[in-house]
């Protein structure tokens, strides 16, 4: 099981892994705060959980699903892989099988067997 602040910073690595998988540079906490209409500070805390300041009305400041919906959609993943403790690895694997996916639809069809072929 994993406690609050393991699971911040699976959120924070995995935000600066999708961060920097854009073509060209990586993105900002800024550039991804306009993107997802959230505010700069909040994806700066959501990028470095330990300094977040720790409130009795926000304990350990965790993202809802909300905020993590807004972040995932601009930078093209889904909500699960910002919570996914080894995402570089599923993100291989995911690529591998889209390739799989791609190449296998190359390949020539099979002839189709006739009805006349049948009898």
């Amino acid at each position: 099981m994993y406690s609050r602040l393991d699971l911040n910073l699976i959120i924070a690595s995995n935000l600066r892994f999708f961060m920097g998988r854009r073509e060209g540079k990586p993105w900002t906490a800024n550039e991804l705060a306009v993107k997802a209409a959230i505010a700069p500070n909040t994806v700066r805390n959501y990028l470095d959980p330990r300094k977040r300041t720790v409130t009795s009305e926000k304990p350990e400041g965790f993202p809802t699903l909300d905020k993590l919906a807004s972040l995932a959609a601009p930078l093209g993943c889904q909500v699960w892989e910002l919570l996914h403790p080894d995402i570089k690895r599923s993100i291989s694997e995911r690529e591998m099988y889209l390739r799989l996916e791609k190449d296998f639809a190359t390949l020539p069809k099979p002839p189709t067997a006739t009805a006349k072929a049948l009898k």
